[in-house]
């Protein structure tokens, strides 16, 4: 009688763990859903105000007015990154996964200036606070 309960009582918490599981996943997926139609969102938006041909002085000023956070962080790289959006990461080692439109540069000299030119925006991921 005592193995029958002490079964019984293993399988109704394996069950719980499992449920648990379950919509832990399922809610997941839903957060990461949403997230991706926003990430694309603000990358559709982004390309419509951004477009190749532009100087990095003219994207500057438009990042200036649009994504100020972006600017405090300081510019004065090669390529810019603009964040979109965090996500839940998809790998159980990491926690979430940054995505970020980079806007990437042709360098006019040996270091950026205000006249380099916009070649590329693409999508750029990266997953973030791995153990």
């Amino acid at each position: 009688m005592e193995c029958e309960k002490a079964i019984l009582t293993g399988v109704c918490l394996l069950s719980l763990v499992a449920a648990f599981a379950a919509y832990s996943f399922y809610s997941n997926s839903l957060r990461r859903q949403s997230g991706e139609r926003n990430i694309a969102e603000r990358m559709a938006s982004l390309r419509s105000v951004l477009h190749t041909g532009m100087t990095r002085g003219e994207i500057d000023e438009i990042l200036r007015q649009r994504f100020p956070s972006v600017f405090a962080q300081g510019l004065n790289f090669e390529d810019y990154h603009v964040l979109l959006g965090r996500l839940p990461s998809t790998v159980l080692y990491c926690s979430y996964e940054d995505v970020s439109a980079r806007l990437q540069f042709n360098l006019s000299g040996p270091s950026p200036s205000p006249q380099d030119r916009l070649i590329a925006i693409t999508e750029h991921r990266q997953s973030m606070d791995c153990l």
